[in-house]
């Protein structure tokens, strides 16, 4: 009986790894903790404040239009939660701007967002609170 064998043998070279990658989703933070941009209104009065990274950076950006559901419960004095487009078309407040409603999806346009929070006229101190987004 005859036994034939035989081997091949490689060398190892080297070895690359693949590094993650997280991929724009439509919506994207420009940041995790949000300033105030311009003045607030002093109790007494009520209005808008205006959220962003930085002195006029937009809080959020879409690079592609999306459909999105942010989650949010508003703290005592805060009314209402929308955006504003980056550069700013419009003031705070104006109609036709996009209002957010927790928990219901809203279409947004491709460009970056500051939010404006619509404040009352009596609450001295607004307390933090989170925006979450979904797809």
């Amino acid at each position: 009986m005859v036994v034939s064998t035989s081997a091949v043998f490689a060398a190892l070279l080297f070895t690359q790894t693949f590094p993650p990658v997280t991929r724009a989703s439509g919506l994207v933070a420009n940041c995790t903790t949000l300033s105030v941009i311009g003045a607030v209104p002093t109790v007494g009065t009520a209005g808008f404040v205006q959220f962003g990274c930085g002195a006029s950076d937009a809080a959020f950006s879409v690079p592609t239009g999306v459909t999105a559901t942010p989650t949010f419960t508003l703290p005592a004095g805060y009314l209402s939660l929308s955006a504003n487009t980056v550069p700013a078309s419009f003031a705070c407040g104006t109609s036709g701007l996009p209002v957010f409603t927790s928990g219901t999806p809203i279409t947004l346009g491709a460009t970056g967002y500051t939010y404006c929070a619509q404040v009352d006229a009596t609450t001295v101190q607004l307390a933090t609170f989170d925006v979450s987004w979904a797809s």
